[in-house]
């Protein structure tokens, strides 16, 4: 539901260049190889597969939690928030530090 989730906000913001990575390998799997099963998940799959049929350039990745600390450390703090908010240009102060290791890391 997270994949399916930011791929709408990504693609209301008028994002069609995608790169879309997670930690949840069976989500990855099954997206990349078009398998939309009988079961809630696979209607979240058939879901996100045709949210990025108009997208210029789709990749999807499977990215280990400890590789992928900005987005384990963001979900954690926006669980506290009462609303939605999209950070497009700059995050959460308390996650910074995670998002310049992932900057120096690349």
């Amino acid at each position: 539901m997270a994949v399916r989730h930011g791929v709408r906000v990504t693609m209301e913001a008028g994002l069609r260049n995608l790169i879309i990575e997670s930690d949840c390998l069976k989500v990855i799997q099954d997206v990349k190889q078009k398998k939309q099963e009988s079961t809630a998940t696979g209607s979240i799959i058939y879901d996100i597969l045709h949210l990025v049929k108009s997208c210029s350039f789709v990749e999807f990745s499977h990215v280990k939690r400890e590789a992928n600390q900005v987005a384990h450390h963001l979900a954690r703090v926006s669980s506290s928030y009462d609303e939605m908010y999209v950070w497009m240009e700059e995050a959460p102060y308390t996650i910074m530090h995670y998002v310049m290791a992932d900057l120096l890391n690349e």
